[in-house]
């Protein structure tokens, strides 16, 4: 159920199905996962959709040369950029801060990647805060549309955690209006389990990388000192 081929099938048949279809990914865990996504999407003839980037992801630094330069590339495949937000990193509970924070990310987002966010979705609500009906008014307002609050009559279905809560093809049938929800890091050539996508995002091997080309770049600078450069 987790191949590219399986997620060509969904989406050719969701698509297909001649009801109203919103796509959307998630990039949760990886850049590289979700260029993956992107290229091959391109490869399948799919239309260009929406990735949504976590600016708080411990994982990847939407900031840094190497990581700006995969959502730029996500772009240039014809793909629109919006912004993951997560509360649970926010010390607050009070609604116009929470609002504060996402938009200055809406800002952020804008100001690197010279485009306009106008949508936004909330990272794993159901393992930390939700975002209410007043959170998503307020973000209306500055015109940042919460995909998961703006909405309404649209059936919403997630591969999240690498399991569909439904069969996303009874969803098709009983719904007009369908959310579909993606993450990219989930799929791959074979068939594995979420504990092996999870490894074959290669973060220790990323992290290691940046370890060592950090030593390179102390030890060239330190070699500058000494020769009087």
């Amino acid at each position: 159920m987790f191949t590219y081929k399986d997620y060509y099938d969904m989406v050719t048949t969701v698509g297909s199905s001649g009801k109203q279809v919103y796509f959307r990914h998630d990039v949760d865990i990886s850049l590289d996962k979700a260029l993956e996504m992107a290229e091959r999407e391109q490869k399948m003839g799919l239309a260009p959709t929406i990735y949504f980037i976590l600016p708080t992801s411990p994982y990847y630094n939407i900031l840094s040369k190497r990581d700006s330069r995969k959502i730029i590339m996500l772009k240039e495949l014809g793909h629109k950029i919006g912004l993951h937000y997560d509360l649970s990193v926010y010390q607050t509970d009070d609604i116009q801060e929470q609002a504060n924070v996402i938009l200055a990310q809406k800002q952020i987002l804008e100001g690197v990647f010279n485009e306009e966010i106008i949508a936004c979705s909330a990272h794993k609500p159901a393992m930390g805060k939700s975002p209410t009906r007043e959170l998503g008014a307020l973000l209306q307002i500055a015109g940042l549309h919460e995909v998961n609050l703006t909405m309404p009559g649209f059936k919403y279905i997630s591969d999240s955690g690498m399991n569909w809560r439904e069969d996303w093809r009874e969803v098709v049938k009983a719904n007009d209006k369908i959310q579909v929800n993606t993450h990219p890091e989930w799929y791959g050539e074979e068939e594995g389990t979420w504990q092996e996508r999870i490894r074959d995002c290669n973060l220790d091997q990323q992290l290691f990388k940046l370890i060592n080309d950090e030593i390179d770049s102390i030890g060239e600078y330190h070699e500058k000192v000494l020769r009087g450069n």
